[in-house]
């Protein structure tokens, strides 16, 4: 059904040529390399060996004529679900059908028909993936989004050739038997999701210009039945604004979150509010942290401009700080955007969603990410060291397989202090981890109240980690520790093994995460 070729200019443009005089069965081609491929609005689409460059020519007959409309919208989520079912990555869908990973374009959809007069003599699906490189693009601000690849090499990697033949199979099969209401609710489940921003992306994104030019800010409002993309302007809301429409992917829209690589993103927790800037140019990193309502003020007053994205993409543990923070914000003109619990990791990680806090899972969000390319695979422990001291575990699958909450540091300190009449009050757990206080066997009441406090929390994930080990028939040395929170550096430093690893902003990477991948 498929055939393979080395090289060619194009796919798509070799099949035009075969079906001119008309065809009675699909028809598909792929090659290892092409060397005048095509995208979008006539576009180049660079092509490097052993990435994805697929065309599937469909007679007429094969397709029912009413979903041509929507092809675009039906090929974007039938790709989507072949990569999530081949290799467990959630891919997101800019609409109608570029393929977006960690906020990088990693594939796009052509969908092409061809008529002679008023007849309809059949349509082309192009669908370029990059499996294993990203293509050489210069200067990068002259595109419109990062370019970006699937991390497959440590999942499933196969023979490109069988990729293609696979994922020609999956189509074809899936063509046949389509419900465009299914489709519709299928494409969505990978659509970037409401609330996110897009920016007019044909006039310079300044606030001194809103005035002339109208709206360049709007949020993702979804499809309608009609498959048109609807956006919202920023300033207004349901009752008071007027969507506007996207017909066609000629449009001057681009979404900001991907664009430039980079936004805002807050961690709403029970003791701190953190706000940071994220960028991806290369990963996604955390640039810049700002904790507490006055460095955060200083943080939001120091952006203008195109620096400052008019969303901001958050997680809460606490309602009341998370409505705080709204209003604080709010008064710079941002709008905040409450990120939901969406696997965008690997999809086979066993969470309870309705079980397991925000925090905990942009947490293993991160933890995830980071160790997607990680070839050697170990069960491990993600450890957050706030308020509560959470504990989970991950196998070697990178499944969730449960943990624990348990009393933060501070929170056991202060809960001793509170309930011993005569024990030293308003202690600081911090005094536990200064190089002067440390001895083997504290005397003082405070000095074995703070280390004691210490070395319970840490002889308990110690402990934790001899039981992961042995049940996994390692060695306890190879079972490693993500330690993330306000304490992660202060207990890093009493446990000092090279498969301990501490980020203190690792909740806040879970979030950018989850944001830029638009679930």
């Amino acid at each position: 059904m498929l055939e393979w070729l080395e090289t060619c200019e194009s796919t798509s443009k070799l099949l035009k040529e075969r079906t001119k005089d008309g065809f009675s069965r699909p028809i598909a081609v792929a090659a290892e390399m092409q060397t005048a491929g095509v995208g979008r609005l006539g576009r180049s689409w660079s092509s490097l060996r052993d990435n994805l460059h697929l065309s599937i020519a469909l007679p007429p007959g094969f397709l029912n004529t009413n979903f041509l409309q929507v092809l675009p919208i039906v090929s974007g989520a039938l790709a989507a679900e072949w990569i999530e079912a081949k290799l467990g990555l959630a891919i997101c869908i800019k609409w109608p059908n570029d393929l977006f990973l960690d906020g990088k374009k990693i594939g796009g959809i052509l969908c092409e028909a061809t008529y002679e007069g008023a007849e309809f003599r059949g349509a082309i699906i192009g669908i370029g993936i990059n499996l294993v490189s990203i293509p050489k693009i210069s200067p990068l601000d002259a595109w419109d989004y990062l370019p970006g690849y699937l991390p497959i090499g440590s999942i499933a990697r196969r023979p490109t050739k069988e990729m293609a033949i696979e994922l020609t199979e999956s189509l074809l099969s899936k063509l046949k038997t389509l419900d465009l209401q299914d489709i519709f609710r299928r494409w969505q489940r990978f659509a970037i999701k409401s609330g996110h921003e897009w920016i007019n992306s044909k006039r310079p994104i300044t606030d001194a210009c809103k005035v002339q030019v109208g709206f360049q800010r709007l949020l993702d409002r979804g499809i309608n039945k009609n498959g048109q993309l609807q956006l919202e302007p920023v300033a207004g809301s349901l009752a008071n604004a007027e969507i506007i429409l996207v017909n066609s992917v000629a449009n001057e829209y681009t979404w900001a979150l991907a664009k430039n690589g980079q936004a805002l993103v807050a961690d709403v927790g029970n003791s701190v509010t953190k706000l940071a800037v994220v960028t991806n140019k290369e990963q996604i990193q955390v640039a810049t942290v700002a904790a507490g309502d006055e460095v955060i003020e200083r943080l939001l007053k120091s952006l203008a401009g195109s620096d400052k994205p008019s969303v901001i993409h958050a997680i809460s543990v606490n309602p009341e700080g998370f409505e705080h923070f709204k209003r604080m914000v709010s008064a710079h003109g941002i709008h905040v955007r409450e990120v939901q619990k969406q696997p965008v990791g690997l999809l086979n990680s066993h969470y309870d969603l309705n079980a397991i806090g925000m925090d905990r899972f942009a947490s293993l969000e991160a933890f995830l990410y980071l160790n997607r390319l990680n070839t050697t695979k170990t069960p491990a422990m993600v450890v957050s060291l706030g308020t509560a001291t959470t504990v989970d575990i991950i196998d070697t699958k990178g499944c969730h397989l449960g943990g624990y909450i348990v009393a933060g540091l501070q929170t056991s300190l202060d809960a001793v202090s509170t309930r011993g009449r005569n024990l030293p009050k308003n202690l600081e757990v911090s005094d536990a981890f200064k190089a002067s206080s440390q001895c083997q066997w504290p005397t003082s009441s405070r000095d074995a109240m703070t280390q004691g406090t210490a070395q319970m929390t840490l002889s308990f994930l110690q402990q934790e980690r001899v039981i992961l080990a042995k049940q996994s028939d390692l060695d306890v040395g190879a079972v490693n520790v993500y330690l993330t929170g306000g304490f992660a550096e202060q207990v890093k430093h009493l446990w000092p093994d090279t498969n301990v690893h501490s980020d203190p902003q690792l909740t806040l990477l879970g979030t950018a995460v989850l944001a830029f991948n638009g679930r």
